[in-house]
């Protein structure tokens, strides 16, 4: 094996010296599977230095690894379907568009040039030849810098990009190598068997972190019970009424904020991380009788992780959503009217999008996205449907301007905000 590895080693980097579209001479079976297992065991030992110093970037603040598309994706979608996705179809995409036209016979945009103008093809061919390993490196370059947009460009120092995208570059070079000297399929195995292999040490590093119980009491009254859960629970409340309230995989500052009903840019912390953890709580009502649930569970909440809470105050500067424009923002109205049960608010690491959302609402999912205090100055009831950037302050002052007529006036005002104040230590 270690022979075969050298000699892999040796035409790969033949070949990335002086990159040419010429098939290998032996497209043997057996040969396309030795020289597949050879690039992985090549490429993972390079790889995983790399996660290693991705994952220490993380430690240190500089990535946000938890806002990563795959880490996202980890949250939202059961396991199998993470696996068909970045396994099998994202990888096959991502081979069509970036490898399949680097066969020149199988070019089939400038076969379709040659077809309609025949009298171009050498001269095609000649540029094609003089110019491959340019056009090489770019599909490999195009590959990796497609990648960016996995993570989160507000929580990202920009100079750390080429580090964090360099193990995609590798990717497409050794997949590229694949597609031009054997086949495009062999390339394609390559891609999904290298995805299948980091996707599952991702899967195993998550679910090694067991659920952990915190709190579970049943009196005559209600029952209630806290459990610290794994990132790869979704997030989301899926029960609050008189009796009773469920909160799934939510991080412990939502569950503050809705409980003390304080926007979440409002409540800060001597311990953001722990304001970060993710639990499910569950608590029921027994009793014939109305409870306050929202003080008990905090109560209890208080007890379990030892904080205690304040109000305070102070000036802050503030960004009011002053509506300048009237026409403009009202071709916008929802046709809802405002209905509850139709509201609809989506964040990506690109964009906001709203749906039958008053301003108000718009102004605190402002808030959570850009860590800054938005308030509405109009006091409309009416509701709204809007796309909005996120992470690009300056591309949300002009967009909010042009397409809704809004205005961000810059205030300060005096706010009352909730301190949580945790032990030293813990």
């Amino acid at each position: 094996m270690l022979k075969t590895i050298k000699r892999t080693i040796k035409d790969v980097w033949g070949f990335l010296k002086s990159p040419s579209d010429q098939q290998a001479t032996v497209q043997s079976k057996q040969e396309k599977i030795r020289i597949l297992s050879s690039l992985l065991a090549i490429g993972i030992p390079i790889m995983m230095p790399l996660s290693v110093l991705i994952g220490n970037f993380d430690k240190l603040g500089w990535v946000k690894a938890e806002n990563h598309q795959v880490a996202l994706l980890l949250d939202l979608a059961p396991v199998w379907l993470v696996l068909l996705l970045v396994v099998i179809i994202i990888p096959f995409i991502e081979e069509i568009i970036f490898r399949l036209f680097l066969r020149f016979k199988r070019n089939y945009l400038l076969q379709m040039i040659i077809s309609a103008f025949p009298q171009t093809k050498t001269y095609i061919l000649n540029f094609w030849n003089k110019n491959f390993g340019y056009i090489f490196y770019l599909s490999a370059l195009g590959f990796a810098l497609i990648h960016i947009t996995n993570f989160d460009s507000g929580s990202t120092i920009p100079y750390l990009f080429p580090i964090l995208v360099l193990p995609q570059f590798i990717t497409g070079l050794f997949t590229g190598y694949l597609r031009v000297r054997y086949n495009f399929m062999t390339g394609y195995l390559l891609h999904a068997l290298h995805n299948a292999v980091f996707i599952t040490i991702a899967l195993l590093s998550v679910n090694k972190e067991p659920s952990k119980q915190k709190l579970n009491i049943i009196t005559d009254e209600y029952s209630l019970k806290i459990e610290e859960v794994k990132r790869t629970n979704t997030s989301y409340i899926n029960n609050y009424n008189q009796d009773s309230i469920i909160f799934t995989g939510t991080d412990f500052k939502n569950i503050i904020s809705t409980l003390t009903k304080k926007d979440v840019d409002l409540i800060i912390s001597n311990n953001e991380d722990l304001l970060s953890k993710k639990i499910t709580l569950s608590f029921k009502n027994k009793s014939s009788e109305s409870l306050n649930k929202d003080t008990i569970i905090l109560e209890h909440l208080s007890n379990v992780y030892s904080f205690r809470t304040e109000l305070k105050r102070s000036r802050q500067k503030v960004y009011l959503l002053y509506v300048e424009d009237s026409l403009k923002l009202f071709k916008h109205s929802s046709q809802s009217n405002g209905a509850m049960k139709n509201v609809y608010t989506s964040v990506s690491s690109r964009n906001i999008k709203f749906e039958n959302t008053t301003l108000d609402q718009v102004a605190k999912a402002l808030g959570n996205a850009y860590k800054k205090r938005f308030e509405s100055d109009n006091g409309l009831s009416k509701a709204f449907n809007m796309q909005v950037p996120n992470g690009n302050f300056s591309r949300l002052e002009a967009i909010l301007k042009t397409d809704y007529g809004i205005l961000l006036k810059e205030v300060e005002s005096e706010v009352e905000y909730l301190y949580i104040r945790f032990p030293e230590g813990i």
